[in-house]
């Protein structure tokens, strides 16, 4: 797969900007069949929200193929 199918991005939503402790994460990771918009594997992670890190399983069978 080339790197212009792939796609990263992590999100951080604090009450301050720098230096403070995240209400909620988000990191995504999304590869694309080469030359479509057809999603080929993502994965999806969010903290913040519980003790641990949760990845979203269902939704990400959800989305391949879409």
């Amino acid at each position: 797969m080339a790197l212009q199918d792939q796609y990263f991005y992590a999100y951080k939503q604090a009450k301050r900007r720098d230096d403070d402790i995240a209400i909620v994460n988000v990191a995504t990771n999304v590869e694309f069949k080469p030359g479509t918009d057809i999603i080929q594997d993502i994965s999806m992670a969010f903290g913040g929200m519980a003790p641990i890190t949760v990845v979203a399983v269902k939704t990400k069978k959800k989305l391949i193929g879409k």
